[in-house]
């Protein structure tokens, strides 16, 4: 009896012919293909205007393509496959200011569908590996700029989503808690996170993905730009500057 085919995981995200102009502006995207398998961490890189932030906020359905195709977890991205996906937004735009930092974890879970039990347990957990334990009661628009930032990551992490769309997740952070959040990122079973950071993006990128102009320019795994010559985030740093003019 002849063996059965094995079975192809589709994509988390797959994105064909993605174009988006807003008004009066040039092209945001222009015709990007991308897509992110299941167990990987790409890494999103470009300088500003390049269409990063554009493109994340259609996976998050806050915009609409003009033209091309979104497939996430192999279909149509209906608000249910959309929900399997956990964001953060650049500038912390994700949290509720009015809601106190234990409000906005348990906001967050809730949303997300995490049984109640466990809601508490990683709230608490999170709060602590994030240091933002004394700032519980707090109202989240009294915070400042870091302690939003790790609000927003702490925001996102609570809902245990499957796949993790991070935009500049490293902004406004001290640098230990740069480090804290590179070691989450690697435990994370799937990420996207688009970033200027090089030492962020060298320590979790599986797969680099550069932008400029809306555009796609460059698509390396790891193991090729290693054998290119670069071996560290300086290296890095200047592959990018080249890449970039």
């Amino acid at each position: 009896m002849a063996a059965s085919p094995t079975r192809v995981r589709p994509y988390v995200v797959e994105a064909r012919g993605l174009a988006k102009t807003y008004p009066g502006g040039p092209p945001a995207l222009r015709g990007v293909d991308f897509f992110l398998r299941p167990g990987e961490q790409v890494v999103l890189l470009g300088p500003n205007g390049a269409g990063k932030t554009t493109l994340v906020k259609i996976l998050a359905g806050l915009v609409a393509p003009d033209a091309g195709e979104l497939r996430v977890f192999g279909g149509r991205p209906t608000p249910g496959r959309r929900r399997r996906l956990g964001f953060l937004f650049e500038e912390a735009e994700n949290l509720y200011g009015y809601l106190t930092v234990w409000e906005n974890l348990l906001f967050y879970g809730r949303l997300a569908g995490v049984p109640e039990r466990s809601i508490s347990q990683r709230a608490s957990e999170l709060l602590a590996g994030f240091g933002l334990e004394a700032a519980r009661d707090r109202l989240a628009q009294s915070l400042s700029r870091g302690q939003k930032q790790r609000l927003a990551l702490a925001s996102a992490l609570v809902q245990g989503a499957e796949v993790y769309v991070l935009d500049e997740p490293t902004l406004g952070l001290d640098l230990p808690s740069q480090q804290d959040l590179m070691a989450r990122i690697q435990a994370l079973p799937t990420a996207l996170i688009t970033t200027h950071d090089p030492v962020l993006a060298w320590e979790v990128a599986d797969r680099f993905v550069v932008m400029k102009k809306g555009e796609v320019r460059k698509v390396l795994d790891r193991s090729d730009l290693i054998a290119s010559g670069v071996r560290d985030p300086e290296a890095l740093r200047n592959w990018l500057l080249e890449v970039y003019r």
